[in-house]
C-alpha cells in the first residue's frame, strides 16, 4: 500500500476514534484546562498584585524607614542621628508633624509638612485646586472624598469644599499654669479651647489624592491627610483669634504650646520655619536592603541618649497598610504551589486512565498497522495524536483563562480592603510557557509508557481482543445463571483484583477530590472556628475601642462617661487593655511580640462585676499564647524578661492557651511583680445599658481624637473577617474549582468504566441478563472503588488541610485547625452521591449496547 493512501487512512481512522472517545477527550481538555486555569491564575494573581505594590512604592518614593519620636521631647538633633545612623551619604531625610486627630466622623492622622513632600508622597492626584501650591495645600485621600458621610448620606467631596478637623489640644500642652491664665484674654462670650482638650478646624480641600499609606483600608487603620505648615499655622491662628483677643494669642506664641506648636519668635503674624515641631522622619536610602540595620543602629543610639524621645521605628515593610499587603503577596505565591499540584496530578491519571481506554479500543487495529508494515513510530504518532492534541488544547485553555479569571475574582477581594492602582490583565508568559511544556512532555512520556506494552506485541497478540484473568475454578454454566447479586460480587472482585492499576488510579482520583474539598472547606471552618474561640475577639464587650497610644485611665473614664438626650447614664461598664511591642527573653530564646495588659473592671452602673478577657492566671505570673510559646519552647514555670516603660521585669509562665489572633503575652495591669500600677491604656472595652444604644456609644466613641476605632461586638469580629479575607476568598476559589475538578474526573472514570465493559455487557446480555442486573453489577463495581477512595479522602482532608495552612501562615495568626462534621457530609456528597448519580445515568447506556457489534474479534 502506497505511504499516500496510509496516512489517509490513518487521517480517517484517527477522526472516527476521535468521535467515539468525544466524551475522554472532553474529560482531559477540562481536567488540564482547569489545573492550568488554576496554576496560571494564581501566578497572574500575584504577579499583578506584587506589581501594584511596586507601582505604589516607586511612584511614592516610599520611605525606607520611618521614625517617630515624642512631640513633648523634641531634639533638634535627632534629625542628624537618623542620617548618620543610615551610613550612607545619599541617604535624605524628610520631617513632619505627626499625629491623631479627626477628619469629621474618620479617624485620622495629619500629617504637616514644611512643603510639598518628596518622600512618601501622593503616588496619584485626581483633582488640584488652582490655589494649591508647594507651600499651600490640604489634601484628602480619594477614598474619604469618594464615601464622604454627611447627615448619614454618602456625598462625593471635591476641591474647594469645605471640610472639618478636631485636634487633640491635651496633646499639646501649654506651660505651667497658661491654661488658666488665658481665661483673662477671652472675648466675650467665647470659651477656652484648651480646657475642652480639643479645637476644630476648617480647611477647604485643595488637592485629592491615592496616599501609599492609605493603601489600607481596614478600619482598625487611621486614614492619612496632609496639610501643608503654612495654611495649618493660619488656619489655627484665625481660630483661635475667634476666642481670645490679641494679648492672649501674644500669649500662647511667647510660651507655646509646650515645644510641640511653638512660633519662637513671639510674632503671631509672622512668618516662621520651626512650628509646628516635627516628630516624624521619613528616611529615603540609596539601598532598601539595609533598612532593618538602620532601624537597629537608630533604635541603638536613641537608647544611650540622656532622655530618650524615640516612639518608634519601622522599615518600609512594617508599616500599616503595606505590612497586609506584602502577607498577602505572600499568600498569593503559596497558593500557586499547592493546589494546582493536586489538579495537576489528577490530570494526568485521567491521562492514564484515557489513554488505556484508548488503546483498549484500538488494539486490534496496532495489529493490523503492524502486519501491514507500519514502523512504531508511525504508531505512536498515530496513538498519540488524538490524546495530546485534547493535553495540548487543555493547558492552552487554562494558560489563556487563568490570567482573566482568577485575579477578576481574588481581585474584588484587594479592592475591598485596599487601594491599589488599576493594572491590566498581567500573563505571566515565562511560568505559563514552562508549566504548559512540562505538562506536555509529562504527557506525552506517560503516553508512551502505556501504549509500549501494546506496541511490543506481535500482530497477532494484538488483534485478540484483551481478556482479563483472575484466578478461580471457571465461570458459571450459561444454562445455570447465577443469582444477580452472587454474580455481581464476583465480577467486582474480578475487575479490581484483575485490573489493579485501574482500581488504583480510580480511588486515587477520587481520593484527591475528597480531599481537596475537604481542605477548601476545612480552611473556612478552620479560620472561622478560630474567630469564635479566640479570647480578645470573643470579649463579650459592646463596643471594642482602639487608642493611637496610652491614654491615662482618669481621662478615658471622663470621656466615656456617656449619657442619653436625657441625662440618663449609658455605660454599664468598661475595661481597660493596653497593647505594646516589645522583646521578651528566656533562657532558650528572645522574641519580639505584643505585651497585652488587661486592667481591672469599672462598674459604672449595675451590680455585677466582669472580666472580659475569658483566660484566667494568676496576677503573680505571666500568660502567653500557644504560638508564642511553641515558637520560644516556653513551659508552665519558665521564667521570662521583658523591659516595659524603662523598667526590667521578670515572671513565670502561670498559662499557656490557643489564641487566634491576639497572640503575645499577658500580665494584669496591678500585677505584684510590676514596680507600680499600670493607669495608661491603648484600649478599652464598653458594656452599654441597654444594647440598642450600643450603635450611639460608638459613634461617640469614635469621635474622640485619640481613638483609632471604635467597633461593635458585631463590625470588630468583621474587620477581623475582613482581615482573613486573602484567606477566605483564595479557599471560596478552591471550593469552586475542587467541585469542577469532582464533576470531570467522576464523570470520565464512570464514563471509562462503563466503555471498558461494553463486551462484558453484551455478554451478559446475549446470556439474558436483564438491564436492571446489568447495571446493578456495574454500580457495584464503581462505587466501591469510590467509596475506598473516599474514605481515603476523608481521612487525609485534616493533613492535608493542616500541610497547605503551615505554608500559608500569617504572622498575627495562629489557625486552631479545625474541620467540621458538616464538610465531611459535604465532601462525602459531593463525591460519592454524585458518582453515583453519574454512573446510574451512564447505566441507560447500556440499553444501546449490540451485542453482534460489541463481540466482534478477530480469530
Amino acid at each position: 500500500m502506497k505511504k499516500p493512501l496510509i496516512s489517509n487512512l490513518l487521517i480517517k481512522l484517527s477522526a472516527r476514534e476521535a468521535r467515539k472517545g468525544l466524551a475522554q477527550s472532553i474529560a482531559i481538555v477540562m481536567i488540564g484546562g482547569l489545573a492550568m486555569t488554576l496554576f496560571t491564575g494564581f501566578i497572574a494573581n500575584s504577579t499583578k498584585f506584587q506589581k501594584q505594590l511596586d507601582n505604589i512604592i516607586d511612584n511614592s518614593n516610599y520611605a525606607d524607614v520611618y521614625v517617630t519620636t515624642n512631640p513633648l521631647k523634641y531634639d533638634e538633633d535627632d534629625e542628624y542621628i537618623i542620617r548618620r545612623s543610615a551610613n550612607d551619604t545619599n541617604a535624605k531625610v524628610e520631617k513632619r508633624f505627626y499625629t491623631l486627630c479627626s477628619l469629621e466622623s474618620h479617624s485620622s492622622v495629619i500629617a504637616v509638612y514644611e512643603k510639598m513632600p518628596t518622600i512618601s508622597k501622593p503616588y496619584h492626584m485626581y483633582d488640584e485646586s488652582e490655589d494649591h501650591s508647594k507651600t499651600n495645600f490640604f489634601m484628602i485621600d480619594e477614598t474619604i472624598a469618594s464615601n464622604y458621610t454627611s447627615a448619614n448620606k454618602v456625598e462625593k467631596r471635591k476641591v474647594g469644599d469645605p471640610i472639618d478637623v478636631t485636634l487633640d489640644l491635651s496633646l499639646l500642652k501649654l506651660e505651667g499654669d497658661t491654661v488658666d491664665l488665658l481665661d483673662t484674654f477671652l472675648k466675650d462670650g467665647q470659651t477656652n479651647p484648651f480646657k475642652a482638650n480639643k479645637i476644630n478646624l476648617t480647611f477647604n480641600i485643595t488637592g485629592i489624592m491615592n496616599h501609599p499609606e492609605n493603601s489600607a483600608k481596614t478600619n482598625l487603620t487611621p486614614i492619612l491627610f496632609s496639610v501643608s505648615n503654612e495654611l495649618f499655622r493660619d488656619t489655627l491662628r484665625e481660630k483661635l483669634s475667634e476666642s481670645f483677643n490679641t494679648l492672649g494669642l501674644l500669649l500662647i506664641w511667647n510660651r507655646g504650646f509646650y515645644r510641640i506648636l511653638n512660633w519662637g519668635d513671639g510674632n503671631p503674624y509672622g512668618s516662621t520655619t520651626n512650628f509646628p515641631r516635627a516628630n516624624q522622619y521619613l528616611l529615603d536610602m540609596e539601598n532598601r536592603n539595609n533598612a532593618q540595620h538602620t532601624k537597629k543602629m537608630i533604635e541603638t543610639i536613641f537608647s544611650e541618649k540622656e532622655d530618650d524621645n524615640l516612639v518608634k521605628v519601622q522599615c518600609w515593610n512594617e508599616t500599616l497598610g503595606i505590612q497586609d499587603i506584602i502577607t498577602d503577596i505572600g499568600q498569593a505565591k503559596a497558593f500557586t504551589w499547592v493546589f494546582p499540584i493536586v489538579f495537576f496530578i489528577t490530570a494526568l491519571l485521567i491521562i492514564i486512565v484515557s489513554m488505556r481506554q484508548s488503546i483498549m479500543r484500538i488494539r486490534t487495529q496496532i495489529g493490523t498497522f503492524k502486519a501491514i508494515g507500519l514502523n512504531k513510530f508511525e504508531i505512536y504518532m498515530h496513538v498519540l495524536s488524538e490524546n495530546m492534541f485534547s493535553v495540548f488544547l487543555g493547558g492552552f485553555i487554562g494558560l489563556i483563562a487563568g490570567p482573566l479569571v482568577v485575579p477578576s475574582i481574588i481581585g474584588r477581594k484587594y479592592a475591598i480592603i485596599y487601594t491599589l492602582p488599576s493594572i491590566g490583565i498581567v500573563v505571566p508568559w515565562v511560568w505559563s510557557l514552562v508549566t504548559l511544556t512540562v505538562y506536555l512532555g509529562v504527557a506525552l512520556l506517560i503516553g508512551f509508557l502505556v501504549i509500549r506494552k501494546e506496541v511490543n506485541l506481535k500482530p497477532v497478540e494484538s488483534m485478540r481482543p484483551k481478556v482479563i484473568e483472575t484466578k478461580g475454578k471457571g465461570s458459571e454454566k450459561a444454562q445455570n445463571k447465577p443469582h444477580v447479586s452472587h454474580f455481581s460480587m464476583k465480577m467486582v472482585g474480578r475487575n479490581l483484583l484483575g485490573d489493579k492499576l485501574k482500581s488504583i488510579m480510580v480511588i486515587i482520583g477520587v481520593l484527591g477530590c475528597t480531599a481537596l474539598l475537604c481542605c477548601g472547606f476545612g480552611i473556612e471552618n478552620t479560620v472561622y472556628h478560630g474567630i469564635d474561640t479566640d479570647p480578645f475577639i470573643n470579649s463579650g464587650a459592646s463596643i471594642t475601642t482602639f487608642f493611637i497610644s496610652e491614654i491615662e485611665q482618669e481621662r478615658i473614664e471622663n470621656d466615656i462617661a456617656i449619657q442619653d438626650e436625657e441625662g440618663n447614664q449609658l455605660i454599664y461598664g468598661y475595661q481597660q487593655f493596653s497593647k505594646e511591642t516589645i522583646d521578651f527573653i528566656s533562657s532558650k530564646d528572645s522574641e519580639t511580640t505584643f505585651l497585652n495588659v488587661i486592667g481591672k473592671y469599672t462598674l459604672k452602673e449595675g451590680e455585677e462585676m466582669k472580666n472580659h478577657f475569658s483566660i484566667e492566671f494568676d496576677k503573680e505570673s505571666i500568660a502567653v499564647s500557644k504560638k508564642i510559646a511553641n515558637k520560644m519552647s516556653l513551659r508552665i514555670g519558665d521564667e521570662i524578661t521583658f523591659v516595659y516603660h524603662g523598667e526590667e521585669y521578670k515572671a513565670n509562665i502561670g498559662r499557656i492557651f490557643p489564641a487566634f489572633y491576639d497572640n503575645g503575652f499577658f500580665i494584669h495591669s496591678d500585677a505584684p511583680f510590676l514596680k507600680e500600677e499600670i493607669k495608661e491604656f491603648s484600649g478599652v472595652w464598653i458594656d452599654v445599658m441597654d444594647e440598642s444604644m450600643s450603635d450611639y456609644v460608638q459613634i461617640h466613641t469614635a469621635s474622640l481624637t485619640y481613638v483609632t476605632s471604635s467597633e461593635t461586638a458585631a463590625s470588630w469580629r468583621k474587620s477581623i473577617r475582613d482581615i482573613m479575607s486573602s484567606v477566605l476568598v483564595m479557599t471560596g476559589a478552591i471550593k469552586f474549582f475542587a467541585m469542577a475538578l469532582a464533576a470531570v474526573v467522576l464523570y470520565n472514570l464512570g464514563l471509562m468504566n462503563f466503555k471498558e465493559r461494553t463486551r462484558e455487557i453484551a455478554t451478559l446480555k446475549v446470556l439474558g441478563f436483564k438491564p436492571t442486573e446489568i447495571a446493578l453489577s456495574l454500580l457495584f463495581e464503581v462505587l466501591s472503588m469510590t467509596l475506598i477512595g473516599v474514605a481515603l479522602g476523608l481521612l487525609i482532608g485534616f493533613p492535608f488541610m493542616k500541610l497547605v495552612l503551615l505554608v500559608n501562615q500569617i504572622e498575627v495568626i495562629d489557625y486552631m485547625y479545625f474541620i467540621a462534621p458538616s464538610t465531611y457530609l459535604i465532601a462525602f456528597l459531593m463525591t460519592f452521591v454524585l458518582a453515583s448519580l453519574i454512573n446510574v445515568a451512564l447505566t441507560f447506556g447500556i440499553t444501546k449496547v449490540n451485542p453482534s457489534e460489541s463481540l466482534k474479534s478477530v480469530e
